[in-house]
This record gives structure tokens, C-alpha cells and sequence, in this order.
């Protein structure tokens, strides 16, 4: 990947792809981009060379807290109280203590299903 220019923005991206996913971040100056790219390429040596990912995981109740509290201030209240009960009625009881990282199709379908 490296570090190229956005076409949409004109902003600097420096990415790298780590164990099939994309690490990116974007910058005003070329000269920054490098500097994150040097340390992106430092950081998943030393993560691979001690068998870490990059991305700490999260489990899928700790990502429900988070977007409950965003969806509390980002949307309407009804919209936010449909949310909330979807989430904690349907989507926790079904997925709790799951990685996201762990979360498939599969195992989408199967709660859909």
C-alpha cells in the first residue's frame, strides 16, 4: 500500500495491510504520511514478531456501549430509543462476549436465521 495521495480530498494517506486488514491514516503533509507509514511497518513487525494483532479486539458488548452512546447524541430519541431496545433485547443477548474480529456471516445468518 505505502503512501499516495486521496484523489476525493488531496489528503496524504499512509496505509498497510496487517493480516488481511486495512491500516490507514490520513494527513495534510506527504512528510507525516511517511512518517506514520515508517512506524505502521515498525509496529507490525514487532506485532507479528510476538504474534499480536495491531488492533486490540473489542467484544461486541463493549461495541454496543460505544455506539449506543453515539446514537444517543447523534440521532433523533426515537430513533435512539429503537436503537437501544434493538440492540439490547436482540443483538447482545445473541452475540455478548463475541470478539468482532470473531463475528462471521455465518454466524449473522445464523442469528437471523
Amino acid at each position: 500500500m505505502g503512501v499516495y495521495r486521496d484523489r476525493g480530498d488531496g489528503k496524504w494517506v499512509a496505509a498497510k495491510m496487517h493480516r488481511g486488514r486495512r491500516i490507514q491514516q490520513k494527513f495534510t503533509t506527504k512528510r507525516a504520511a511517511e512518517a506514520k507509514y515508517a512506524q505502521f511497518v515498525q509496529e507490525m513487525e514487532l506485532a507479528d514478531s510476538l504474534g499480536q494483532d495491531m488492533v486490540d479486539p473489542i467484544t461486541f458488548d463493549e461495541f454496543s456501549i460505544n455506539y449506543l452512546e453515539w446514537s444517543k447524541n447523534h440521532k433523533a430519541e426515537s430513533t435512539f430509543r429503537r436503537d437501544k431496545y434493538t440492540v439490547i433485547k436482540h443483538l447482545v443477548p445473541y452475540f455478548r462476549r463475541t470478539s468482532l474480529t470473531d463475528v462471521s456471516p455465518r454466524m449473522i445468518e445464523g442469528y437471523k436465521g
